[in-house]
Parts: C-alpha cells; structure tokens; sequence
C-alpha cells in the first residue's frame, strides 16, 4: 500500500494525473483486501490506526486527483471517505468542501470546513487553520450576495413592468447554486409561448460579418440598400439607425475609443468590452433607460427587459477565478484602460474603479457572452451580454429554445408544454456534447457541476466494445495496475463478455483529426455523440463544397436519425437549429440535382419549422419565404428579393399568422388569390410596389415554362426521407 501511494505522488506531481488515481485506487484496494481478511483484525490497535491514518491520506489525494480531472462527486466520495477513515484529516475537509460547493452544497461545505476548523489544534496546522477561515468567510459572504441579489431582483421584477407580460416568476427554495434560485413558469404554458426578451446590455457585430450585418440593431445589410461603414472604426449603419439619434450618439462616444486600440487588440471581444464600458458610464450619467435606446427596440410595442449596471452586477455569472485565469485578461485590460485614458481623459473611468470593471469584464465574457446567429445561414454573427437571461437556470434537456429575434433581442421560446410551477430551464451549450465534455465545460466556465435531471437520470453510453459491439458505461471501467514504460495508466473498459480495452484509445480517437469513421463505427456507440459530431461536420463540409452534394442525403438522413435517438422524436423541438442546417443542405443538393418538387418540399418544411419553433411571421426572416415558391431562388442567399424586404417595413406584430399571412403564403397554383396577395403587399411597402413587380412578372413566366416538367408534382410534396433518397438515387 505504501508503495503504490508513492508511486501515486510521484505521477501526481509529474501531472500524470490518471495515473496517479491508478495507484491511489489500488492502494485503497490493498487496504480494503487486507480489512476483509484477519491481518488488521489481528494487528495490534496502533497498528491498525496507523493503517487507517495512511489509508486517509491516500483517499484525501485520490479526492485531489479526481478534482483535477473534474470528477466532482468522486471527489467528494473519496474526501468523504478520507475523514471516516481519520476525523483528523484536515485537507479532507478542506477537498471536501472544495466537492460540495461546485455541486451545489454551500451549507455542507461550511458545515465540513467548521468541523475541519476544530481539528487544526497543532502548530503544523496553522495554516490550515487560515485557509479554512478564509474558506468560511468566503462562503458567507457568498452568502450574504446571494441573500442580497434575491432582494434586488425580487424588487427589479416588481418595478419593471415588462416582466408582468411573461409568463414566469422567479423562487428561491435554498437548495442549490445562487441559493435555489429558479425561474418556473406563472401559468399553464403552451409550446411556442415567448417566456422571456431580453435587450443586449452591449453587443459586437463578429470582425467578418461587419460588412454584412448592421452594428447596433443587427439587421442585415444587402449592397442596394443605402449603408454607411465608417472609415474609422469600420462600424457599419443600416438607413433606419442612420437617422437615429440614439445610435448617432452611441457611435460618437465608441468610434474614437475603438479606432485608437491597436491592431492586435481590435477583436470582437473588444468591442464588446468597450461598449461594456460606455454603457456603464451612461448608467452613471442617469442616461441609460428605455426611451434612450435604439429605435427600432421602441417601435413594434413588443415587451422587452432592459437591463442595468447593476443588473450586470447582480445577474451575470461570476466563474471562479484563480489568479492563472486572470492573467490572460490582464493585457487586455490594461490596453482598454489606456485608450480610455488617452481618449478620454484620465478621470473619465474613475467612478468605474476603471482596472477592476474592465478586468472583471474580462474575466466574466466567457460565461456571461451569447452568441448570435442567422437561423437560416445558421453561423454566428456576433457576441452580446444579457444580464436578465442568466436568471434561467441551464439544463441539459432544456425545455426552452433560445434565439436571435428582431434588432438583436434575446428570445426565450417554450420548446414544449410547460406545467404551472415547473422550472423553466435553458442549454448553456449543445446538448450534443457528451455528458463529460458538458461537466467540464460548465465547471470551467460557470464554476458549477450540473445535476439536471438528463445527467442524473442516465449513464452516457458513448462507447462500446471494438469487439463485441457491446455497449460500455461507467459500471465497465476498471482499475489495472498501470505500466509507464508503454504508457498504460491502468484504466480499461471490460464488456460484459470479458473483452478489455484500454480508456485511453477511446479519448485518442475523440481528438483524431481528421477523423476516423472506420474507428467512430468500431469503438463508438451508433447515435453516440461523437457519432453526431461526425455527421454534423460532414453536413457542414458538404454546404460548402459548391456541387459536391452526391452524399448529402445519406449523411442527413443518418443525422436525423441520430438526433431522434438521442433526444427523442421531439429532437426537432429540443435543437431546432440544427435540424434547420440539414434542411439547407438538402435544398441545395435538390437545387443541383434540379428536383424542382425536391426543392418545394424542403422549403415547405422549413417554413413550417421556423413558424413552430421561432414564430417565423412576426421574425425578421420571413422576408426570405416569399407570397409564393419560386425554385430559381435561393431562399439562403442574401442576393434574393425577398430578403431586401426588411423586417421592420412589415408592421406585423402578431405572435402568429393572422389571415392575411394565411394568404401571403398560398400556393403558386391559386392566381387569383395571389393577385389580391400582391395587391396587400404592396399596399404595406410602397417603395417595393413599382420596379419589382415586371420583375415579378418576369420570374412567373420562367415558371410558368418550366410547369410541364415532368419532375414536379404540384399537388404532392416529399417527406424529409424521400429527399435524401431522391439524392442518393440522383448519384
């Protein structure tokens, strides 16, 4: 036992940490081997503690290997483990706590740091002794945060009205991260409600989609349209925020600030950071509320939150942060601080504790930044902070979907049925992910272990057996004793059948790139994650090779299926994104195959995805599904007519169809009715009634001739399965 718990140490301290929770493991099997037999029973008491002391300490650093690698709950086991082996092991109590918070346990981590407290009665445990006292005070105070930000935001959502037209309100039960703070839903909510819209507290467009996308309302910006980009700080200006003059203000106070950072700074993070910045001191100047926002915000009369200073404060996620993580934004900081200095004045950020903020903004983007995107080209556009949206606690089966709706807003959208009383619960990242990566990158970047109800229902059975096919779970993972001269850490996984395989092949063909379908099929589950995240990349690599569509029926279909297996037959519900970049992908391929009926039928399907999942009539992409199907469009590119028309020249504030929409999307065949659809639609955008309609005209002839062909059936439309067979037969 002691010369395992050695070689233990000597691999913990070369950082191999798998092999040194090998060692440690056995040794605490020699032990329990010996504890079953007579020896301890015979050994003499001195001995037999002395067993149990050594068998401590070998558990307390088992508890340090596993937290190393994120394994919380063995972490808290095995420290849990370590102080029932000796009540005087004080770095078990202090590995302990460390377990308990990240899981969620303040009050038992304070509970075992008192209890550790009491045992540093010796010189040697000093230290100790003010390492847990600051533990303590840390938590307390922690604490107290909590205690006082239930107040702010139980007072925020009686002052702001907008939140008493969403169907939700916030409790706090004392169980859990932030004191069991949960939002649940107010009523009985039906699937497609809009639970929450949350304004951006600063947002930047990303650097290479500036020149497409308008950096303050976040519309897009097609070359006819009258665009300003500025020379200095190359903001780009759709017409409306041209003429705003909130945004002309807002452009004033950043464009000097942003085109003095140098070069090496001028990312997006930066920008977000400076508008941070600004935004902050215009709360301070009593600037900052509703009616000084953009335009475009004011004028559909939508309810939206508008969130504060100290909303930012009080809401945005803290992530843990040692003194390595800050380092990083240490320079940047510092740059910020500077060009603020220079630009403005050395006494502009003094209210701000200017190094602090701007450091502390730093330090928080990565858990507190969303990402936008374009639902239908489905890549990212830029970055924003949303305070109000941390309220909504993540959950790896989320009963929410979250998205970009018009000028930038950030839209909560039930995914389903929700019960009066139930939480509402939102993804902080892909749900595709495996259970190990989500765990580590929620403790990475939120300081948190997740314990959802999909992580504790089941065990991720990514793997199976090269051999046998069998399926391998965390029940199959044995300790060997490791052998260093060929790299072996002593993990493997043992099939039911008795098949061995070292763990460490399956993480070598996870981090293969490119990656190995052959070894995917052999070692890795069918609809296991990785799996999907092969697909998912021939799907994104098929979309940008121009005509190379011959497989892309074969690999959606596969996909589909997976995601279905994954997360069930509501899976296009649950990740309606991504369910949308296959459909792309098929309209392409059916545009290159010149299936005409292909075509319609993907985009039908679409339509009818979009209006489920983000309420596609009252979104700024419905512009781009036209009064009637034209399969010379590309409903995907931003050169087609309809997407010229922009969002805000539609007037449509319903949060469904209303009969003129029902109208507005009839089919192509129905002539008289489309007549009277084109008169409605002229009649709502006058500057779009003249030149476009000989275009119009136009295209309906090249229709009209082509009508004949054999291969389109206007009356009948294929499921998403005869077009990845029609694909495959076209090849």
């Amino acid at each position: 036992m002691g010369e395992l718990k050695k070689l233990g140490n000597d691999a913990y301290s070369k950082q191999e940490i798998l092999f040194a929770i090998s060692y440690f493991s056995m040794a605490l099997q020699c032990y329990d081997q010996h504890a079953d037999m007579s020896t301890l029973q015979s050994a003499t008491k001195e001995d037999a503690k002395a067993a149990k002391i050594s068998a401590s300490l070998i558990a307390s650093n088992l508890s340090m290997s596993f937290a190393k690698q994120l394994y919380i709950p063995e972490s808290a086991t095995t420290a849990q483990m370590a102080i029932d082996f000796d009540p005087t092991n004080v770095k078990a109590y202090i590995r302990s706590a460390n377990a308990l918070v990240q899981l969620g346990k303040t009050e038992q981590a304070i509970t075992h740091l008192q209890q550790g407290s009491k045992q540093t009665t010796t010189d040697k445990n000093k230290e100790m002794k003010t390492q847990i006292k600051t533990m303590i005070d840390e938590l307390q105070e922690q604490q107290k945060r909590i205690q006082s930000n239930k107040t702010y935001i139980e007072a925020k959502i009686a002052k702001d009205k907008a939140f008493a037209n969403f169907p939700i309100r916030m409790v706090w039960d004392g169980i859990g991260r932030h004191g069991g703070r949960r939002m649940v839903a107010s009523k009985d909510i039906p699937k497609g409600t809009v639970l929450l819209r949350v304004a951006p507290f600063a947002v930047a467009v990303n650097q290479d989609k500036m020149a497409s996308y308008c950096s303050y309302c976040l519309d897009s910006t097609p070359k006819s349209f009258d665009i300003t980009t500025c020379e200095s700080c190359k903001c780009t200006m759709c017409e409306e925020c041209q003429q705003d003059k909130v945004v002309k203000q807002m452009h004033t106070n950043e464009c000097m600030v942003i085109s003095s950072t140098n070069n090496k700074f001028r990312s997006t993070n930066t920008r977000l950071i400076i508008r941070c910045v600004l935004r902050a001191i215009q709360n301070l100047d009593g600037k900052a509320n509703k009616q000084n926002t953009l335009e475009q915000w004011r004028k559909d009369g939508k309810p939206f939150i508008y969130d504060t200073l100290q909303d930012v404060d009080k809401l945005c996620h803290t992530a843990s942060m040692t003194d390595k993580k800050e380092e990083p934004g240490k320079p940047l900081a510092n740059e910020i601080t500077s060009i603020f200095d220079m630009v403005k004045g050395k006494s502009f950020l003094n209210r701000l504790d200017k190094q602090k903020f701007i450091l502390n903004t730093v330090s928080r983007l990565h858990p507190n930044t969303k990402v936008l995107h374009d639902l239908i080209e489905c890549c990212p556009i830029a970055i924003g902070i949303f305070p109000s949206s941390s309220l909504i606690n993540n959950s790896c089966l989320a009963n929410t979907n979250s998205y970009m709706d018009n000028y930038g807003m950030y839209v909560y959208r039930s995914n389903q049925d929700i019960k009066a009383g139930d939480e509402i619960t939102s993804n902080y990242m892909d749900p595709q992910f495996s259970k190990t990566v989500r765990h580590q990158t929620f403790l990475k970047e939120f300081d948190f272990y997740c314990t959802c109800d999909r992580c504790n229902a089941y065990e991720d059975n990514e793997y199976q057996c090269p051999k046998c096919g069998l399926a391998l779970g965390s029940r199959n993972l044995f300790t060997w004793e490791p052998q260093p001269n060929i790299d072996f850490d002593g993990q493997v996984y043992q099939c039911d059948r008795g098949h061995t395989t070292m763990a460490t092949v399956f993480d070598i063909i996870e981090k293969i790139s490119p990656r190995s379908e052959q070894f995917i099929h052999q070692y890795f589950q069918p609809h296991s994650c990785l799996q999907i995240t092969y697909l998912q990349e021939q799907v994104s690599s098929l979309s940008s090779l121009g005509p190379c569509y011959q497989s892309a029926g074969d690999v959606v279909k596969q996909l589909l299926e997976c995601y279905k297996k994954a997360l069930g037959e509501t899976a296009a519900n649950i990740i309606p994104f991504h369910f949308v970049s296959c459909y792309t992908l098929l309209h392409k391929a059916m545009k290159h195959t010149e299936n005409r009926q292909g075509m319609r039928s993907v985009y039908e399907v679409l339509r009818s995805h979009l209006e489920e999942n983000i309420g596609l009539s009252t979104h700024y992409d419905k512009p781009r599904f036209g009064a009637e199907y034209d399969p010379h469009m590309d409903i995907f590119k931003d050169l087609i007519m309809n997407m010229m028309m922009k969002s805000h020249h539609l007037h449509d504030n319903d949060e469904y169809y209303d009969e003129d929409d029902e109208d507005y999307y009839d089919d192509e065949d129905e002539d008289d009715e489309d007549d009277d659809d084109e008169d409605e639609y002229e009649d709502e955008d006058d500057e779009y009634s003249d030149d476009d309609e000989d275009d119009d005209e136009d295209d309906d002839e090249d229709y009209d001739d082509d009508e004949d062909d054999d291969d389109y059936d206007d009356d009948y439309d294929l499921t998403i399965e005869e077009v990845c067979d029609a694909i495959g037969q076209h090849r």
